[in-house]
């Protein structure tokens, strides 16, 4: 009879594979959980990366200009070209710095790439950078504005008949009738319209015969009477007189208005009649700004060159080449160096010196003005000499000291006779240095009389009655416009 197994041991081998089966089925748990989370975590680097690579891509900057790769596809810009349009700025710098247009080399379209205007100082998004109505690519001097012509004050509103405040009454003449420069002046200015800011058309010298074909009317700036008149082929405005100074008579008349003789001396220097000249440009020359960098100097002289003329003139800042007494400034060194390029070039050199320094003034307005003690600029002026004086060959004292603009001071009259002192302090430094150089009186603004300018002629009239007469080795400076 076989033998038989003890029921515990049958009872042990049971259990063992029950365990066995437990321990089976949990490994294999935990080996699909391990491979599931491989399978996650790999998906997880996969998705992640497949999403980081074109986020760096649109936040990279491939080229470099500042701007994403994602902005340059919004601008519609080169992504792998730093300027897209050529113009010398980055896209980057057309965009978050000067607001031009990244896509155009000339966004104002005045003819200057943005990247040459950023780079002479003027404006790419103004094609008038300073304001003066001539565009920047026709502007010699882009960012300098022409000195303004002084803007009279109105007082009373004018009339359009014969009773102007601004000109002498009763009325001497009327349409249809001839009439007659008179004697005792200067030429009478013919304008393009009956107001003292009008374009001067031509002049009528004393002794002059016209006809009177329309008028008067009164402007309202000055408050002058004005005549329609025919000169010769011209035909334009002028001012019957101002103040109690008549300008036009009745032939016969002539020479009995208020002043009307008091230039007679004067008379047999006057110019002849207009009459077409020859012109001799190596007796002409040009008003140049020498305020720019040296090489833009040298470029300006370039420019003038064709031109042909002989002379070249510049503006000495007196305020700017001594800013302290008793010694000049670095910037009267930049001054010399161009006065003597323009030597070296064979022109010859026309100084004009305006604009105390502030420590020679008592008026604290801003405005330019003269010194207070006139031998300030005599000094001034010998201390110039005294270093480019072999280089100089006329010197204009001041300029357009019958505008308040020019002439601000305590110190001196608002007058020609004020002037004269100042002039008297410049010629005799002038001529203690050289008997050679021209000294010239400061050209007038062709202006009225308001609050803040007096009329050229009665000026120059002041100045004669203050010994201009005396100076017989001088110039008479004349702006005919300004």
């Amino acid at each position: 009879m076989p033998s038989r197994l003890p029921t515990w041991i049958i009872g042990a081998a049971l259990l063992l594979l029950v365990l066995c089966g437990l321990i089976g089925a949990f490994a294999a748990t935990q080996i699909i959980a391990y491979r599931d989370s491989q399978a996650t975590v790999t998906a997880n680097a996969v998705a992640t990366f497949a999403a980081a690579t074109p986020t760096a891509l649109a936040l990279a900057d491939s080229d470099g200009d500042q701007l994403s790769n994602i902005r340059e596809g919004e601008l519609g810009t080169l992504p792998d070209n730093p300027d897209t349009d050529g113009d010398g700025l980055t896209d980057g710098q057309e965009v978050l710095v000067y607001g031009t247009n990244p896509l155009k080399q000339d966004t104002d379209e005045d003819g200057i790439p943005d990247g040459t205007e950023i780079a002479n100082g003027t404006n790419p998004l103004n094609i008038d950078s300073d304001g003066d109505e001539i565009p920047d690519a026709e502007d010699p001097f882009p960012m300098m504005r022409a000195t303004p012509t002084i803007t009279p004050f109105p007082t009373i509103p004018g009339t359009a008949g014969d009773v102007c405040p601004g000109s002498p009454s009763p009325s001497r003449v009327a349409v249809g009738m001839q009439a007659v420069v008179e004697p005792g002046g200067v030429a009478n200015r013919l304008r393009a319209e009956p107001n003292p800011e009008a374009e001067i058309i031509g002049f009528m010298p004393p002794k002059s015969v016209f006809i009177i074909n329309g008028g008067p009317k009164c402007d309202e700036v000055a408050q002058l009477r004005w005549w329609q008149v025919q000169f010769g082929d011209l035909n334009g405005w002028t001012a019957e007189g101002e103040g109690d100074e008549y300008y036009i008579a009745p032939p016969g008349l002539e020479g009995e208005g208020e002043d009307a003789g008091q230039a007679a001396d004067e008379e047999a220097a006057l110019a002849s009649p207009v009459r077409v000249a020859n012109l001799n440009s190596r007796l002409m020359g040009v008003q140049v700004n020498w305020y720019v960098p040296a090489d833009q100097w040298r470029q300006v002289l370039d420019l003038a060159g064709p031109m042909g003329v002989g002379w070249i003139k510049l503006q000495a800042d007196w305020g700017l080449m001594q800013s302290e007494p008793g010694q000049l400034s670095e910037g009267f060194q930049s001054f010399a160096a161009s006065v003597r390029d323009a030597r070296a070039r064979g022109y010859r050199v026309l100084i004009s010196i305006a604009k105390a320094p502030s420590w020679a003034r008592s008026s604290s307005t801003g405005q330019a003005g003269p010194p207070d003690d006139p031998r300030d600029l005599g000094r001034f002026i010998t201390l110039m000499l005294e270093q480019i004086g072999t280089e100089v060959d006329a010197i204009e004292v001041w300029n357009e000291p019958n505008v308040h603009r020019e002439w601000d001071t305590r110190a001196l009259e608002f007058s020609g006779a004020g002037y004269m002192e100042l002039f008297d302090a410049a010629y005799r430094a002038i001529r203690a240095y050289s008997s050679r150089i021209t000294i010239i009186t400061a050209g007038l603004s062709p202006t009225s009389t308001t609050e803040g300018s007096i009329n050229d002629r009665r000026f120059l009239r002041e100045m004669y009655e203050a010994g201009l007469g005396d100076y017989d080795d001088i110039a008479i400076g004349v702006h005919p416009y300004s």
